[in-house]
């Protein structure tokens, strides 16, 4: 421990006299004595923090209806909404008055209840708000790993529809190794979770594995597993002729039989550029998922009724898969190949509307907060992402 007379010490303690008084410094040095190194970080540490909890009272004066009370409501986050209405006020807004004698109190919440039930208040509202956009609509489920700025595991969670990426959970997996068995248990609890709480139906999983194609279109938000056969067929014939070999094996190991059934019931592509043996595995594929739907699907792709040729014309091509489908339903479409279909053309090709929420939550999760939990940070980026 240092001496009280030391030279270094002194130096310390008379740079101090500006901003402590005697007695403090009296009060550090008998503490110095007595205690241990980790108990006086502690009392160090706790006494710079106080701060936090300290009461400060501002006032702000001037004549009426100069802004007092706006400039007080925008420094809460009050703001008017879309309705011209402000919800809520911290200070009452155009009221005239020559004095007041009384002093109008706003009570500016802590940090603790800012990340606490303020975060969670505001969380609970915006997720009310998504929750019943997308309830009842097929999903696609994205995980990938991201680590913050000390290094901690966080696996985000993503919820993906034909027009909304939704950051809906981040999960601290420190002292989890991302073995297969971990992975494949993590996406079952994240499947019954998404369901039961957005009332969504998930019908594909995606991981940063099958992000594999380094293509801008592929890249959006919403490009389905129907478009990816159309976009490989343009890599493969823009190819140089040295690389054409590869680049069409690369792309006969990535198109699965899913994604070219996904291609054949997607009304704008219809699989006209398939050849024989593609036509053949993506009917194989729908025959096993049902026998029963064969005869709608050699009539879908014949273009005879219900699936009428019109309906494939080029007014058509701006309608999304999924609503043409949801559509057909009600001109008497068969209902076992309209709930395949949907299922199949609202898959998701890859997860980088996640990765662009890592990105907002980069910025919520910081240098400057890097002691945020993990599901704080989640709920920031969440609302962030909304507002």
């Amino acid at each position: 421990m240092a001496e009280k007379g030391d030279a270094e010490s002194t130096d310390c303690i008379d740079s101090t006299f500006e901003i402590v008084d005697e007695i403090q410094v009296e009060e550090f040095w008998k503490d110095v004595s007595r205690l241990s190194y980790e108990e006086l970080y502690e009392k160090l540490r706790s006494e710079l923090n106080d701060w936090e909890s300290q009461q400060v009272n501002i006032g702000v004066v001037g004549q009426a209806k100069q802004g007092k009370s706006s400039l007080i409501n925008a420094f809460m986050g009050y703001f008017i909404d879309e309705n011209g209405e402000l919800p809520y006020e911290a200070a009452k807004v155009d009221e005239s008055e020559v004095c007041t004698t009384e002093p109008r109190r706003t009570k500016i919440p802590n940090r603790q209840k800012v990340s606490g039930p303020l975060l969670d208040e505001v969380y609970g509202e915006e997720k009310s708000k998504v929750a019943n956009f997308v309830i009842g609509c097929n999903a696609t489920l994205a995980l990938d790993g991201w680590s913050t700025r000390t290094n901690d595991p966080i696996i985000g969670v993503s919820i993906i529809t034909s027009s909304k990426v939704i950051l809906v959970n981040t999960v601290d997996t420190t002292g989890h190794p991302h073995t297969i068995d971990y992975l494949v248990e993590l996406f079952r609890e994240q499947v019954e979770i998404c369901e039961k709480e957005w009332k969504v139906k998930i019908t594909c999983l995606v991981t940063d594995n099958a992000a594999n194609f380094a293509l801008d279109k592929l890249q959006s938000d919403t490009c389905t597993v129907g478009s990816v056969f159309q976009i490989w067929n343009e890599v493969c014939a823009g190819s140089p002729a040295e690389y054409a070999e590869k680049v069409a094996e690369r792309a006969k190991a990535a198109l699965t039989p899913e994604f070219l059934a996904a291609n054949l019931l997607d009304h704008r592509y219809g699989g006209k550029d398939f050849n024989q043996v593609e036509t053949a595995s993506a009917i194989e594929y729908l025959n096993e998922i049902d026998n029963g739907i064969m005869a709608d699907v050699t009539n879908y792709m014949a273009k005879e009724p219900p699936y009428a040729e019109n309906l494939f014309g080029e007014s058509y091509s701006g309608v999304k898969p999924s609503v043409w489908w949801k559509t057909g339903r009600r001109i008497g479409f068969s209902d076992k190949l309209c709930e395949i279909a949907e299922s199949l053309v609202g898959w998701i090709a890859s997860n980088a509307g996640l990765e662009r929420q890592f990105s907002t939550l980069e910025m919520t999760y910081g240098k400057l907060r890097t002691s945020l939990e993990p599901e704080k940070a989640g709920k920031l980026a969440f609302s962030t992402d909304r507002s």
